[in-house]
């Protein structure tokens, strides 16, 4: 599981708060009640909020999750690491940014990558994991 540290915030941006439909247990359904789930063809999902698209957990002034104690098991598996889509955005946002911040955040997806493949050497679990970074 990713820690959202300094650097990781740099890229991240609470990924995990802005996808929609996720799907939740009806026990947390429960616990959360209207405000936070939603019921739709027979299922439960986090509510997202209408206006910015993100969950209603999300508290925007302090970039973070109000009920992050308390987060959801969906919430709790998510990694920006895996999300591919947001990697995407990522690695073309690299060239942009400054060297040491380019560094630091590859050195953190290698980091990661050792994490999600330890089985594999870690250069090449960052290759696997990130081939468009090579």
């Amino acid at each position: 599981m990713a820690i959202c540290d300094d650097i990781r915030a740099t890229y991240c941006k609470n990924a995990c708060c802005y996808i929609k439909d996720k799907e939740i247990t009806r026990g947390e359904a429960a616990t959360l009640g209207e405000k936070g789930a939603i019921r739709r063809e027979g299922e439960w999902f986090l509510r997202n909020d209408p206006e910015t698209g993100a969950c209603v957990y999300l508290d925007q002034e302090k970039g973070g999750c109000s009920i992050y104690n308390n987060r959801l098991e969906v919430c709790k598996g998510y990694s920006c690491v895996k999300d591919t889509v947001r990697i995407e955005s990522i690695i073309e946002s690299l060239d942009a940014q400054q060297p040491s911040l380019r560094k630091s955040m590859i050195q953190e997806f290698r980091h990661q990558a050792a994490e999600y493949y330890p089985d594999l050497d870690p250069q090449e679990a960052f290759e696997v994991m990130f081939p468009e970074l090579n």
